[in-house]
Order: C-alpha cells, then sequence, then structure tokens
C-alpha cells in the first residue's frame, strides 16, 4: 500500500479511537482472544465445494400469463361470411382466443355484458333503449320507445383451430296502449340489418377487412308436415346449412342453448320465464328440450322433444315449430 494512504489511515484510526471506545474499552473483547483455525481438510477421493455461487441469487425470468383473448400472437384474420340472408364472422384462431375481445366489443358499444357462458360461446347484452343519435337509431329510423339487445354466438370449426362468430338481435317495443309511468314493452322483430351493422363493427374491431364468400344455396322452403299427429318441420337445404341457420333463429327467438351436439344434429334448449309469458305458455310446460335436426338426402327435417326425448306437447312444440318456420323460410 502507498505510504501517503498508509498515513491518511492511521490519522483516520485515531480520531476514531475515543469516539468509538466506551466505559467497556479497556475491557478484552471475545474475539480479541478468537484463535485462528486451518482450513478444513477434504479427502483426497473428494472434491472441495465451490463457494463462489453459494449465496448468488438466482435470477427469475419473468412469466407471462395470456388470458383469453390477450396478448399471444393475436387473432390471425377476420371476415365476413354470407349465405343468403345469414351472415357470420369467420376468424382464424380458436374461440378461448376471441372471447375477450368480443366481450370487449360490446362494451365499446355501450351495452353491457349480462350473461358469459364460456363453455357455450355465448355472450348477451342488457336492454339498451335506442337513442335519437348513432347507428342504432339510424337504422331503426326511430327515437325512444324501442328496447336492443345482441347475443355473439361463438362456435369453433370441424378442427377446432378457427371461430364461428354469430351475431343476432333482439327487439321490444313500447305498447300503443301503454298506460301510466311504467311503459309495457312487446315483442318486435328482429332486425337483419342491425344485425349486419354489428357484425361489420365488430370485423373492424377484430382488425378484419377482407370480405368472404360462401357458396350459398338457393333460398330454403320451410314447411310445416303432420306426421303421425304431430307437426315436423322439414327445409328444402342441406344440413350443414341447416345447423347453421337454425342455430341463427334460436338466438332471434329468445330460446337459451343450453348445449349442441352438431355430429348428432342436436341443439338443447332452455325455455325462460320471459318466453312462455311472451308466447303465452303455462309455466306447467317442460322447459328443457331438444331440437333434432335430420339429413333426409340432401334436405333436413326438424323435429322437437322433451329432455327426455319423449313428447313436449302440442303447445309447445308447435309454437317453437312455427317460429323457426318463420324465421328460415
Amino acid at each position: 500500500m502507498p505510504l501517503h494512504r498508509l498515513i491518511l489511515f492511521a490519522l483516520i484510526v485515531t480520531g476514531l479511537g475515543p469516539a468509538a471506545c466506551s466505559t467497556s474499552a479497556d475491557k478484552p473483547q471475545p474475539y480479541e482472544s478468537a484463535r485462528s483455525e486451518r482450513p478444513l481438510e477434504v479427502p483426497p477421493d473428494l472434491t472441495a465445494p465451490g463457494s463462489r455461487e453459494a449465496l448468488q441469487i438466482p435470477e427469475v425470468a419473468p412469466r407471462k400469463v395470456n388470458l383469453p383473448g390477450e396478448g399471444g400472437d393475436g387473432i390471425g384474420e377476420a371476415r365476413v361470411m354470407r349465405d343468403g340472408a345469414v351472415r357470420w364472422l369467420e376468424i382464424d384462431a380458436a374461440p378461448v382466443a376471441v372471447w375477450m375481445r368480443a366481450k370487449r366489443f360490446l362494451q365499446s358499444q355501450d351495452f353491457q355484458v349480462l350473461v358469459e357462458a364460456p363453455e357455450l360461446g355465448i355472450l348477451e347484452t342488457d336492454w339498451r333503449e335506442t337513442q335519437s343519435t348513432g347507428f342504432l337509431a339510424k337504422l331503426m329510423n326511430s327515437g325512444s320507445g324501442t328496447l336492443d339487445k345482441f347475443r355473439v354466438r361463438l362456435e369453433p370449426t370441424a378442427n377446432g383451430d378457427r371461430t364461428q362468430l354469430y351475431v343476432s338481435h333482439r327487439g321490444m317495443q313500447q305498447a300503443p296502449e301503454a298506460e301510466g309511468d311504467e311503459p309495457a314493452w312487446i315483442p318486435r322483430p328482429s332486425d337483419p340489418e342491425l344485425e349486419a351493422e354489428m357484425s361489420q363493427r365488430l370485423l373492424v374491431f377484430l382488425g378484419g377487412e377482407s370480405p368472404g364468400v360462401v357458396a350459398g344455396e338457393a333460398s330454403a322452403v320451410a314447411e310445416l308436415v303432420n306426421e303421425g299427429g304431430q307437426q315436423v318441420l322439414t327445409l328444402s337445404e342441406s344440413f350443414p346449412r341447416a345447423w347453421r341457420r337454425t342455430g341463427l333463429a334460436l338466438d332471434r327467438i329468445g330460446v337459451v342453448v343450453a348445449d349442441r351436439d352438431r355430429s348428432n344434429g342436436v341443439y338443447y334448449i332452455r325455455l325462460p320465464d320471459s318466453y312462455l309469458t311472451a308466447e303465452r305458455i303455462a309455466k306447467s310446460a317442460p322447459r328443457e328440450l331438444r331440437i333434432a335436426l335430420e339429413d333426409r338426402d340432401g334436405r333436413t327435417r326438424v323435429q322437437v322433444f322433451a329432455e327426455d326425448g319423449g313428447d313436449p306437447g302440442s303447445a309447445v312444440r308447435d309454437r317453437l315449430l312455427t317460429q323457426l318456420r318463420e324465421q328460415l323460410g
């Protein structure tokens, strides 16, 4: 060590000495009697452990968790598909990747999402009154006195790596004979223009631009026929197209699709109280039903069964088939 540093060190120690000492400074300290021991001897057949890494804190790489529809590699391309009057979005991503983005879209349109059923791929908004401005009012050409809600349904394609997204609309209007402060609301028909507008807005929200085309069939003919004393709906279209359009029709008429089995052509539906009230069906009617589609040589046969496969009764069966015919015809 250079001489000037030794001198400086001695001056510092001399200056600090009196301040650091206490009344016990004259007493020997335990460490002063400590002895230096030889290092631990390691047997010749062993290797001494290294101490350089002993106290190092391991580096932990930050873990990024991607929620459904958040982060990741994006959702790929999205496009509008059309088959006759039916529109849907086809997205190059699985439903789990699209789910959160679809929810955020509905919220961005000032709707509150009341129903979230990821296992069914269903998002449903609250009822909102049409305002005098905005795209809803422009399409409906009306201000107050109407209510609107939307349902978004996501279905995986056969291989599961893409999503078909359907937007359905339901509407209510104020009854003209309503009296008092509380208006009475009655159903009004679903509006395909609103569905198309919402689908287009959702496409832009997802970043999609390219249009798509489906080789559409001729307009289907939907007929109610009597077979063995029971009504059956027949559609002059193939099963794939009938399945797609029936799912959208069920969304529009307001029933709850609790599950679906495309391989067997079955929609499992539930009738909420609001549906029974609106259609004036007794509350004692069966709530859990099956809508069964069957391919018949290029045509499709649609029937309604109770949950156990039995007869649900003419009131429920005939009303559902009539509504489906109105939507599909």
